[in-house]
């Protein structure tokens, strides 16, 4: 029999309506959520459209001849894919019970497809800053989105081995992004901006290294932090390397690229 109307699966098979399993099993509302997961999860999209609507303006007010305008773009798109993928959490659409553990267990599957198109563009904006040679860029973005989509690939693998599997690989090609980062930021030692860039780096890396290790303590992992926990942890990880990373980098562009005359 087909399910009409807005009603949810698991009241219609209460009520003795045949739906299918999969609808039981993946459909996951808001207020499936605890409230304080939900809580977390709108008011880091609130932030997140705080700060795109401000990165925007900021664009706007540049003049276009201005050496960091692309930076500027980069930063607008990065944020902008969070405040999507919160508020695609806090709504329940971005969230679907994991396979193996249909009742008990959630993977917040749009902060990963938010971090494969957010983070490379914040390293690719590390790179331009560093002034990195086009291979070098490119690795970066390559790397961010192999690491992202590796953990992503992860939280749904229900084989425990192949699960941490993929984190390792995160993991490796994490600290190879990590290691040509400071390679470049040794390189603009006695520069003004070089307190800046390390500044940026450090906030890089760390925020990356918390996204690796939530999912090894949390839900996708080994669930020895709480949901609640991890998703409180994620989230300021998120707006801090992103939201924050981005306004600090914004602010700091006359010294990071004077304008020209």
């Amino acid at each position: 029999m087909l399910v009409q109307g807005s009603s949810r699966p698991s009241e219609d098979a209460a009520a003795g309506v045949a739906v299918p399993a999969s609808a039981v099993s993946n459909t996951v509302y808001p207020s499936d959520l605890p409230l304080t997961v939900w809580t977390f999860l709108g008011a880091a999209g609130l932030f997140f459209a705080v700060f795109t609507a401000w990165f925007l303006f900021h664009y706007w007010q540049t003049p276009r001849d201005h050496p960091f305008q692309t930076v500027q773009v980069l930063t607008f798109i990065a944020a902008s894919a969070s405040a999507f993928a919160y508020f695609a959490l806090w709504s329940g659409a971005g969230v679907s019970h994991h396979p193996s553990q249909a009742d008990a267990s959630f993977v917040f599957w749009a902060r990963y497809l938010d971090r494969i198109v957010s983070t490379p563009l914040i390293a690719l904006n590390l790179g331009i800053i560093l002034n990195a040679p086009t291979a070098t860029n490119v690795f970066f973005v390559g790397g961010n989105v192999f690491i992202h989509a590796a953990t992503l690939t992860g939280a749904f693998v229900v084989s425990e081995h192949i699960k941490y599997a993929f984190w390792a690989a995160a993991v490796a090609l994490y600290f190879f992004v990590s290691l040509r980062l400071y390679a470049l930021l040794a390189e603009s030692e006695g520069k003004e901006s070089n307190q800046i860039l390390s500044r940026l780096v450090n906030c890089f890396v760390l925020c990356t290294f918390v996204y690796l290790l939530s999912w090894v303590l949390g839900v996708e992992g080994t669930h020895s932090i709480s949901m609640r926990s991890e998703v409180a942890l994620v989230a300021a990880a998120d707006v801090i390397g992103n939201a924050l990373f981005g306004a600090y980098l914004l602010n700091s562009r006359d010294v990071l690229a004077p304008p020209t005359e």
